[in-house]
């Protein structure tokens, strides 16, 4: 037994401090690598037909190249998985496994890459890292690239641990919601393959977590506009991130006005106004910051490109009805988010959809109660409005610009819609208020992440 003076010493004092408010992010990370990791290594070759294919072709090129181009054709290594290995549930595709893969139009997209459009930000990081996994781990090139991406979901639940501290969210409910998004279908998709989608999550917790920090005056708010840019690298999607920011900044502002208006009666002090007219400043530079380092990569694709991109065809035009309909994607789809098999009626995992509905509801709920009985006034006001209206807007405002800047429209997945998953899942948090809820809720998370890895098991 140690000695009341080694139990008590400084060092052992900060110890436990630091266990005390860190035992949640812990366990919370110690979940999501396990259960991400363990889906991983139960994984085939076998490609996941949300673009891994293009994506491992891009990851090939980074030593050589750093960045493929606009109408490159993809190299021999990615040509051989897909003829031999194939898509998740397609299977095999192009031509024949062992082939000479000389002629490229046999092969989708015309053999030819449509991962151009991303910068090579995500690609250098995932090389790097799924490096040393393989010099660590041993395994196959494909899978150590996999395993980087269960470390983007833990790094994604250390920042959302940290902007739930923010908002006073409990341990409990904080656990429940993170074991939520662990378990969905959406992060098995993105967490467990090699996707761009897995750095979306992160930048949204951590631009919201950086901009309810300048909000309450306690940073400055420069670091929003880096943050942004970097984001917007990562996947241009990711640029609802920064709208949503800048959204809560403009409301945040607008409360503080309201506020003052009350208190004092006749209206805001000069002082008062300088200090606060930041917010909306701030937020409005980096939804600029992020629209300027798109702009900017895309003129560099522009000017490297070695050929026109081929074999891609997005859709039709966006008509009326299509619009609407986005208004009900992100809010109820993107935790539950699967890939529809081409051609046919079911989802690439064959989960029941009764069986992921309670993760719909639980946005649902959380968005949409809290927008309605919360007013700006109030101390989450800001955080609650924002989000509702970004649940709801922002998929049809993306297809808007989608369609202007290509002049054609696809129905978008509701995975786009991750870059704003943190604030519904926030949202979700503050309106639990009755622990016997979260309990419940917790209990069906840990029963569906059991019943996805005995699906996982049974598929592979």
């Amino acid at each position: 037994m140690l000695s009341d003076d080694v139990a008590g010493s400084p060092g052992n004092q900060r110890f436990a401090l630091w266990l005390k408010n860190s035992w949640v992010a812990i366990l919370l990370v110690i979940i999501a690598l396990g259960y991400s990791g363990a889906v991983t290594f139960m994984h085939t070759s076998g490609l996941s037909p949300i673009d891994e294919w293009v994506y491992s072709d891009y990851l090939d090129k980074v030593p050589a190249e750093v960045v493929v181009k606009q109408g490159e054709v993809i190299g021999p290594e990615a040509l051989n998985r897909i003829a031999c290995d194939g898509v998740v549930p397609y299977g095999r595709m192009g031509a024949q496994c062992g082939a000479s893969y000389s002629d490229v139009s046999k092969f989708p997209f015309g053999g030819r890459t449509p991962a151009d459009a991303y910068s090579p930000v995500y690609f250098i990081s995932t090389w790097a890292v799924g490096g040393v996994v393989r010099l660590i781990t041993h395994q196959d090139q494909l899978t150590s690239w996999r395993l980087t991406s269960p470390m983007w979901l833990a790094g994604t639940l250390l920042i959302m641990v940290a902007l739930f501290r923010r908002y006073h969210i409990g341990p409990l409910v904080t656990i429940t919601l993170g074991v939520a998004f662990i378990v969905s279908p959406f992060a098995w998709w993105t967490y467990t393959y090699v996707s761009t989608d897995a750095p979306s999550a992160f930048f949204g917790a951590l631009l919201l977590l950086q901009a309810t920090r300048f909000a309450r005056h306690e940073t400055r708010g420069w670091w929003l506009l880096a943050t942004s840019s970097l984001t917007v690298l990562f996947k241009v999607t990711n640029i609802l991130a920064g709208c949503l920011v800048g959204l809560f900044l403009v409301l945040a502002w607008l409360q503080e006005v309201l506020r003052a208006q009350k208190d004092e009666g006749r209206g805001v002090r000069l002082g008062d106004l300088r200090r606060s007219i930041s917010l909306p400043l701030i937020g409005a530079a980096a939804v600029a910051a992020s629209a300027i380092a798109e702009v900017v990569w895309l003129e560099i694709r522009h000017v490297i490109a070695v050929a026109p991109q081929a074999g891609l065809v997005l859709g039709q035009p966006l008509s009326r009805r299509a619009l609407a309909e986005q208004l009900a994607n992100f809010l109820p789809g993107t935790l539950t988010s699967n890939v529809v098999v081409a051609g046919g009626d079911g989802y690439a995992l064959p989960v029941w959809g009764w069986a992921v509905a309670p993760l719909s509801w639980l946005c649902i709920a959380g968005v949409l109660g809290a927008f309605w009985s919360a007013g700006l006034r109030r101390s989450h006001g800001p955080i609650f409005a924002a989000t509702a209206i970004a649940s709801v807007a922002f998929a049809p405002m993306l297809a808007l610009a989608l369609t202007v800047s290509t002049g054609t429209y696809f129905p978008l997945p509701p995975r786009y819609g991750a870059t704003i998953l943190p604030g519904i899942l926030l949202v979700s948090a503050l309106t639990m208020r009755r622990r016997l809820a979260a309990w419940i809720f917790l209990a069906y998370a840990v029963m569906l992440g059991i019943g996805m890895l005995v699906l996982t098991a049974k598929l592979w």
